[in-house]
């Protein structure tokens, strides 16, 4: 038999193993210095490498001492507030009146979240290069100004923080750059320089521009919010000159205006020399008193004896001209005369009379008449202008007369007709209103030309829309409607011209649009289908893109139907064979779950571990550890019932059960005919899978029970 205890292995619950202590087990690395070759020297150099400062851990944060610290010293609060532990450093930080505890871990403390803290940042103390968030003295990530990682130079006043680029420059000429990613700022406003008055920097380069307070100086220009630069007693100098807004331009030589005015207000212009401009603005009362000869106004030029104008033209606007002398030498020259609207030109040949207005009038006192038109008006192609007689007067040419009354024939239609040309007329409306008709049945126009609207007393409709039809018929084919393509309107077929989004009402209700599902829900539940035919199925996918996310839900997922167990099961599963999930995590309970049954333990692999069943054969659960299948609980039991014939004294047993080593196990015959009593006798292990049955007496006829647990 096998003794209770062994110092080899535990093989019962009674048996209690020999407590080692860390130092009583090798350990060896070659980051380790000499000397340190076993896990508690391992534990204790990590300490006080990484955790020189360490201080006894307190129950509380109400037990961290006020004084007596050091910086950096660190301690362990075993209940910071939610039962579980957390590590708090004495620091002093920016804006700290004094130092103070900062929690700066709160893994608490179990086996996973130390290392991973020890992976992610060994001792916050060092900058750590993938960026990090320091925490405040509750615990909370620093946010504001002063978020993420701070930096000093040295530890006392009057000591600086230093950055080279390289180490390879040494006291030479630097090659490398300190550079930035990130906008650059200052922690607080209008409180700190960008050099010193001795240290200065020797350039400032700058893309965009440069703002000093409300001055900005950027590419070309120099402004200021407040609409003021001042250069206080500073003369400026400029090579070409000055602009001032976007007008007026002060060169060495000269002052100008885009807009064509410069305004000297009130002031009075001095010179010694002419004066010389396209024009003198003036309300009489300023006027210089004198010209010197030869003064040039734009063209004009006003010389001793003469005013004359390059352009040929002097206008006197709305003034008179009186002289006490004659105009010209005794009589008009020239070959043109212009008064008002009125022009009289001699082209050599003709006498030109032209009004400028567009109507000529020959008018005589009351009473008198006109004797200047003493033959008749003649013209070679047609009477240009208007003729205009009394209001009680007509025009009588044959048949047709013309008076205030219209144009007309005494006889028959008055007909417009200008041979192959064309007949011009403005406004042209008929004498009483939805009377008259524009073209009949039997003469119709041809093509109308209009650029205005068709209207009546009520209604219009402008050219624009009409001509926005002209192409409704182009390609129109059964079930096309009319769209607006931008210009115009054109029949099409109603698909890409449609977008539900633009559609009214889609949102309101179902809208005839039961067959699709609505995302805000539809009253009284929605039943989605994949597909119409046997095995189809409906796909639930995160993204399009390869990096998928999660398909999430945020009610309870119950099956349609309840499953149920008779001779095997029926009812729904979540995955297959075939189709297997991978992890299920949950915080709660499972109820009614069962294990797998097999016959059999399966075969272990290293991609089972882990893997649960029920061994229907040995009524055992088992669990795979990527080698072997372990049973669940404090033992492997293995029973079967032996037969002995009355004359047998011993007998060879071959030990079936999968993972059974019949050397490990713990041997007892029974006999299943007197309550299961143990017999005693010599049970012999000769093999992982045999041992031999042996009593000193033959056992009486009957089955004995054999019963071995590992």
């Amino acid at each position: 038999m096998i003794f209770n205890h062994s110092r080899f292995q535990i093989w019962n619950r009674n048996q209690h193993p020999y407590s080692h202590s860390p130092d009583e087990f090798f350990y060896a690395n070659a980051a380790l210095p000499t000397g340190v070759n076993s896990m508690g020297a391992t534990l204790d150099y990590i300490l006080a490498v990484l955790y020189p400062q360490s201080q006894p851990a307190v129950a509380t944060t109400g037990d961290l001492p006020a004084v007596g610290n050091t910086i950096n010293d660190m301690r362990v609060v075993q209940d910071d507030g939610d039962g579980k532990a957390a590590s708090y450093r004495w620091e002093q930080r920016e804006g700290d009146a004094a130092a103070k505890w900062y929690k700066i871990y709160d893994v608490d403390w179990g086996t996973d979240s130390i290392l991973q803290a020890w992976q992610l940042k060994t001792l916050d103390v060092y900058v750590f290069k993938y960026g990090y968030d320091d925490r405040d003295d509750n615990g909370d990530v620093v946010a504001g100004t002063l978020a993420g990682q701070v930096i000093y130079g040295g530890a006392s006043a009057n000591t600086n923080l230093t950055l080279f680029a390289n180490s390879g420059d040494g006291v030479g000429a630097g090659t490398g750059y300190v550079q930035f990613g990130d906008n650059v700022r200052p922690t607080a406003h209008d409180s700190f320089n960008l050099g010193t008055n001795t240290e200065r920097w020797s350039n400032i380069y700058a893309q965009d521009s440069v703002v000093v307070g409300t001055l900005t100086v950027g590419d070309g220009n120099i402004t200021d919010v407040s609409g003021t630069v001042s250069f206080s007693n500073n003369e400026i100098y400029t090579a070409t000159g000055i602009w001032v807004g976007t007008n007026l331009n002060i060169t060495p030589t000269q002052i100008i205006s885009g807009n064509g005015t410069v305004s000297f207000s009130d002031d009075n212009i001095v010179t010694t020399g002419y004066v010389q401009a396209a024009y003198i603005d003036a309300d009489g009362s300023n006027l210089p008193s004198a010209f010197y000869g030869g003064t040039t106004v734009g063209s004009l030029t006003l010389d001793d004896g003469s005013i004359t104008d390059s352009s040929g033209d002097i206008s006197f606007g709305d003034e008179n001209l009186s002289t006490t002398g004659t105009l010209g030498a005794g009589a008009i020259t020239g070959t043109s005369f212009a008064t008002g609207n009125l022009s009289i030109t001699d082209s050599g040949s003709d006498v030109l009379i032209d009004s400028t207005n567009g109507h000529l009038s020959l008018d005589a006192d009351t009473g008198s008449n006109i004797y200047a038109l003493k033959h008749f008006i003649g013209t070679t192609g047609y009477f240009g202008g208007q003729l205009q007689v009394e209001s009680t007067a007509q025009i009588v040419m044959g048949n047709v007369i013309v008076d205030t009354d219209g144009i007309r024939h005494t006889t028959t239609e008055l007909s417009l007709n200008s041979g192959t040309g064309n007949v011009v007329s403005r406004t042209l409306f008929p004498v009483a209103d939805s009377t008259y008709d524009l073209g009949e049945a039997a003469r119709v126009w041809n093509d109308i030309y209009f650029d205005g609207s068709l209207k009546n007393a009520t209604q219009e409709i402008t050219n624009a829309t009409l001509f926005s039809l002209r192409d409704i018929n182009v390609g129109v084919a059964a079930g096309m409607a009319l769209f607006w393509d931008g210009s115009k309107w054109a029949a099409s077929a109603p698909d890409t011209e449609i977008d539900h989004r633009d559609i009214d009402q889609l949102t309101t209700g179902d809208s005839g649009h039961t067959q699709f599902v609505m995302l805000a829900g539809r009253s009284g539940g929605q039943d989605i289908i994949g597909g119409t035919a046997a095995s189809q199925n409906l796909t639930l996918e995160s993204t399009s893109d390869g990096t998928k996310g999660n398909v999430l839900f945020k009610d309870t997922i119950l099956p349609f139907t309840n499953a149920s167990y008779s001779g095997g099961w029926s009812g729904l599963d979540v995955g297959s064979p075939s189709n297997k999930i991978r992890h299920l995590y949950s915080a709660g309970e499972f109820f009614g779950l069962r294990m797998e049954n097999l016959n059999s333990n399966p075969a272990s692999s290293a991609q089972n571990i882990g893997r649960v069943w029920f061994n229907t054969t040995t009524k055992l659960i088992y669990v795979d550890d990527g080698t072997d299948a372990v049973p669940v609980g404090a033992s492997t039991r293995y029973e079967e019932d032996l037969a002995f014939n009355g004359s047998e004294s011993s007998k060879n047993v071959t030990v079936t059960t999968l993972n059974m080593d019949a050397r490990k196990a713990n041997w007892q015959l029974h006999d299943n005919t007197n309550n299961y009593e143990q017999v005693y006798g010599k049970i012999t292990a000769t093999s992982a899978t045999a041992v031999t049955v042996s009593v000193n007496t033959p056992l009486p006829a009957g089955t004995y029970r054999l019963v071995g647990i590992q």
